[in-house]
């Protein structure tokens, strides 16, 4: 009796997720209303961020949280203290203005993922799609507009719609049409979109493939081109891992999946897919992280001075809940190896250091 409970929890330890059934799988649910995606539901959600059913209050440049932004003027950046947080001023760059536009941001998360990171803050109840809302993209930014024009009449600027996950790119078309909303109303210079990825839904079927992100775009009568045309759009792709095993670890995701996955950095630069990636500090090891920049460089030159190193916070009850309840282990690395040895790496390849060039003056085009 023993040994076959033993052998049951090793086989719900075993990283055995094939992100490409999953994505097609959750794809199906996220859209199974015609015209409608799937949204996570804040109804009753107790966190002080929340806005409404819909929305999450999100700011990125946050000193007492060591959230900074090496790009703006005058900021004096601790690379073993700080943590690149530099929206407002990619977004800047973009857009103009003061980068204090670009602070307050509305978020609303696409629900499902087809991955399993045991630091994912977000709960199991939002990513499974046991807790969602249907709406069309529409709805979404009419709603997103009431809040900015309100936020307005108070004195305060949320110019920035920030669709996260879950896998956004679980739904491009999605994306895209709000994108397409605001052009069309004139306000592709006002209002950017930031978004998100894993990566997986660039990952090909078949060799001989479209990616999958292209085929459901495909069947819209659209494509991943399109996005490169919104000079108001910004991808964030994370990278959960530096190593195959690392990565699987990390998100219950096939180890033979990990090295495809790279490879779509490449595939969103030739599409032109403004792409600001980052890499955790401190959930993964900094054993073989030069194994990973020099792929990364051979994929274009300059994608490793776009890398921002993220520290995770783990402060968050599903954390501690998902770990338990899946007898998963969340292994902690001290962040200022990893720091260190991507510093040395940038000085090395570029006579640079990390967080001395903003990532918004990296030009990959």
């Amino acid at each position: 009796m023993f040994r076959k409970r033993a052998k049951e929890i090793a086989n719900e330890m075993m990283p055995s997720l094939d992100p490409i059934s999953s994505a097609k799988r959750f794809r199906q649910s996220m859209t199974k209303y015609s015209g409608k995606f799937a949204f996570a539901d804040f109804t009753g959600d107790p966190m002080p961020d929340v806005i409404n059913s819909t929305f999450r209050l999100f700011v990125p440049h946050k000193p007492e949280r060591n959230r900074i932004d090496n790009g703006l003027n005058g900021g004096k950046f601790d690379i073993y203290k700080h943590t690149v947080f530099d929206y407002p001023s990619i977004i800047q760059s973009k857009l103009g203005g003061d980068w204090g536009r670009y602070n307050r941001i509305i978020s609303a998360q696409v629900a499902l993922c087809d991955f399993y990171c045991w630091y994912c803050y977000v709960p199991d109840e939002l990513l499974r799609g046991r807790k969602v809302q249907y709406s069309t993209p529409r709805e979404v930014m009419e709603r997103f507009l009431e809040i900015r024009n309100n936020d307005k009449k108070q004195g305060l600027e949320s110019n920035v719609l920030r669709i996260s996950g879950g896998e956004p790119f679980l739904a491009p078309d999605l994306i895209l049409e709000c994108l397409e909303y605001l052009r069309d109303n004139g306000m592709e210079r006002e209002v950017l979109v930031w978004s998100e990825t894993n990566l997986s839904p660039f990952l090909k079927e078949q060799p001989d493939q479209f990616v999958l992100a292209e085929i459901w775009l495909e069947e819209q009568g659209k494509s991943l081109k399109d996005f490169a045309f919104f000079k108001n759009f910004v991808l964030h792709p994370c990278l959960h891992g530096t190593t195959s095993l690392n990565f699987s670890q990390t998100t219950l995701v096939r180890e033979d999946f990990f090295d495809p996955l790279v490879e779509a950095f490449g595939l969103l630069i030739d599409y032109r897919i403004d792409i600001y990636p980052t890499i955790s500090s401190n959930t993964c090891p900094s054993t073989h992280i030069g194994d990973l920049f020099l792929r990364l460089k051979e994929i274009h030159e300059k994608l490793p001075l776009r890398f921002a190193l993220i520290e995770y916070h783990f402060d968050y009850p599903i954390i501690d809940e998902r770990l338990s309840r899946s007898r998963r282990q969340g292994i902690i690395y001290g962040k200022n190896a990893m720091i260190a040895k991507w510093n040395e790496l940038l000085q090395k390849n570029y006579g640079v250091g990390y967080a001395e060039t903003p990532r918004s003056k990296v030009s990959l085009w």
